[in-house]
Order: structure tokens, then C-alpha cells, then sequence
């Protein structure tokens, strides 16, 4: 469905003997620091969807723009504007969301709700502002002459992507009993 650019595959060890002088850190901690690297993976993947919203709203906001419905641009139009402006403050409270848990993780803080937390609304988000660029643009949005369609393709697989919605609510409910208890 989206981000065509970037096959999968699957990569299995089998009966694999490993030195200990190659072990990247003590033995039976390796789940500690794969969750760690998803926490970057994750603050990445992130950081790919706020361009990708980003993206498409400036598609829409040149359309809107160009566009002329009763001898007027149909950015003059408040249920265009306005929709553009939710879109604005959407991308700007994610990026701002984003850059700091991107800091938070390179001064080495534990921020794994955090984490889980911004990517699962930025992906949220980025799916909806596809999809509010694609009803400006309106008939156009929806075909290959505009990036548009290809853009929320490749917004929902963010909801997918370094662990999915669900997954990121999970992460969020397990740190929330670590954080505070039951």
C-alpha cells in the first residue's frame, strides 16, 4: 500500500554460536537494548511523518491558493483556511513533540512513554492531515497527478510501522504501572 520504496524482509538465525567478546551487551539483557534502538527507530519514524504531513499540507495550501471557486481563491473560504490551520497546528505540535523527545533520548533520559506516546498521535496525525489535504485538493487528491494519494498511503503505514497504534498503547500502559504502580 505505501512507502513502495521500501521493501521488508526477513532476516532468521538459526543455532547461531555467538562469542562472548561479540556480545553487544550482557547476556539475557538483549530485549533492554533492542527496546531502547526501537525508541530511536521510533523518534526516527516520527521525524519521517512530520515531513510527510508537512508535505502534504503544503500541497494543499499552494492548491488552495490557485484554485478560484466564485472569483475567489478557495483559501478565502473559512472551511478551507480553517481546515488548513487545524492542519498547521497539528504539524507544529508534533515537530515540536518530536524534537524534544529526539532530544530527551541524546541526553540519554529514559523516555519510553514518551516515545510511544508521540509517535502513535504523530502517525494518528498524519493520516488525518493526508486525508484533509486530499478534501481541499478535493477530485484531484485523490488521483496519481497529485503526490497526495501517495502521501496517505505511506501515512497510514506509519500507523504500522516501528509498532503499530496499539502497540505504542501498550508500551504507554506498561511505563505508566512502571512510573507510578497500580
Amino acid at each position: 500500500m505505501g512507502r513502495r520504496g521500501m521493501p521488508n524482509s526477513h532476516l532468521r538465525f538459526e543455532n547461531c554460536k555467538i562469542p562472548v567478546e561479540n556480545l553487544l551487551h550482557k547476556e539475557n539483557e538483549g530485549v533492554e537494548v533492542l527496546m531502547f534502538g526501537l525508541d530511536g527507530e521510533r523518534t526516527f519514524t516520527a521525524s519521517q511523518y512530520v515531513g510527510l504531513a508537512r508535505s502534504a499540507f503544503e500541497v494543499a495550501y499552494k492548491y488552495a491558493h490557485r484554485r478560484y471557486q466564485f472569483k475567489k481563491p478557495i483559501y478565502s473560504f473559512e472551511g478551507i483556511s480553517f481546515k488548513l490551520s487545524d492542519m498547521f497546528m497539528e504539524i507544529e505540535l508534533n515537530r515540536m513533540a518530536m524534537v524534544q523527545i529526539a532530544r530527551m533520548l541524546d541526553q540519554g533520559y529514559y523516555c519510553r512513554a514518551s516515545v510511544a506516546a508521540v509517535k502513535a498521535k504523530l502517525a494518528d496525525a498524519t493520516v488525518k492531515i493526508t486525508q484533509e489535504a486530499i478534501q481541499v485538493v478535493g477530485g484531484l487528491g485523490y488521483s496519481e497527478d497529485y503526490p497526495l494519494e501517495r502521501y496517505y498511503r505511506d501515512a497510514k503505514v506509519g500507523q504500522i510501522a516501528a509498532g503499530s497504534t496499539e502497540i505504542m498503547k501498550f508500551l504507554i500502559s506498561r511505563e505508566m504501572i512502571k512510573m507510578w504502580g497500580k
